[in-house]
């Protein structure tokens, strides 16, 4: 690595990405146990240190000084908060599913982290085709 500032910002956003694709890949997996309506409890004990976790890594974006970045960043940072929500809402949803009928269904139409997820695999194949320095 040369050490500069913008070779630096892309190993940060780099790194951010990889734990981010970490993260989803959990966060996956709770999703279906939340639409199998397994104990709130343990999912919500799993499930907060992964919404902070996934709320920190978009305070730990780096400053994107050029536009290549700036649009990946920026990206990125609605990935998260996108994550974030999508996990906070389910397990929301989850603890009011004895109140209807209608909260259950709600439950079995979680299918996952959508577009954002194929979104985030993408950043994350073209961080492994570009080179490092």
């Amino acid at each position: 690595m040369t050490g500069s500032a913008p070779d630096a910002a892309w190993e940060r956003f780099a790194i951010v990405v990889d734990e981010a694709i970490v993260l989803q890949d959990s966060t996956e997996l709770m999703l279906a146990e939340i639409r199998d309506q397994r104990p709130l409890a343990d999912l919500a004990e799993r499930g907060g240190p992964v919404i902070s976790r996934f709320e920190a890594l978009r305070r730990e974006l780096p400053a994107a000084r050029g536009p290549d970045l700036a649009r990946r960043v920026d990206l990125l940072d609605r990935i998260l908060a996108h994550h974030a929500m999508v996990l906070s809402t389910s397990l929301d949803l989850l603890s009011v599913n004895w109140r209807s009928e209608r909260m259950v269904e709600e439950l079995g139409k979680i299918t996952g982290l959508g577009r954002p997820g194929q979104w985030l695999e993408a950043l994350k194949a073209e961080l492994d085709l570009r080179p490092r320095a």
